[in-house]
C-alpha cells in the first residue's frame, strides 16, 4: 500500500514539476511570440506522456493551465480549456499512433508523427477560436 502511495505522489510531483516549467517558458515571452517558442512544451508533454504513463500529458497540462490562468486571469475559460485539450490530443495521439512499445521502448518515427499531428490540431482549435 505504501509503494502504490509514493507512486502517485511521484508521478503527482513529475507532472506539476513539467506543469511549472512550461508555464515558466509561457510567460518569460509576450503572448503572440511565446506561440512561436512551442518546442519545450512539446517535449515536456510527450516527456510527460511517456513518464507517466496514461493521461500523463493531460496531467501536465492541466498543471500549467491552472497556472497560466491564474496569472493571465482574462482568459481563464479558455486558457484551461485549451491546455486541457492539447494534452488530451498528445495522450490520444501517443495512444493511437502506439508511440511505446511492449518491451517499453519508443518508435522515434512515430512519436514525431504523433507531436506533428498534435500541434496540428492544436493550431487549429486556435485559429478556429480566434475567427469566431
Amino acid at each position: 500500500m505504501a509503494h502504490y502511495h509514493s507512486s502517485k505522489t511521484k508521478r503527482i510531483a513529475l507532472a506539476t514539476f513539467f506543469g511549472v516549467i512550461v508555464y515558466v517558458s509561457k510567460i518569460i515571452l509576450p503572448t503572440p511570440i511565446d506561440k512561436m517558442f512551442l518546442v519545450v512544451q512539446a517535449l515536456l508533454f510527450a516527456l510527460s506522456s511517456l513518464l507517466l504513463g496514461r493521461m500523463g500529458a493531460t496531467y501536465t497540462a492541466t498543471v500549467e493551465g491552472l497556472i497560466t490562468s491564474i496569472w493571465r486571469i482574462g482568459f481563464f475559460p479558455f486558457t484551461l480549456i485549451f491546455s486541457v485539450a492539447y494534452g488530451l490530443i498528445i495522450d490520444g495521439s501517443f495512444y493511437i499512433t502506439n508511440v511505446r512499445m511492449l518491451d517499453g521502448g519508443v518508435r522515434p518515427v512515430r512519436l514525431v508523427t504523433s507531436l506533428s499531428m498534435s500541434r496540428y490540431h492544436q493550431i487549429s482549435m486556435y485559429m478556429e477560436k480566434m475567427s469566431r
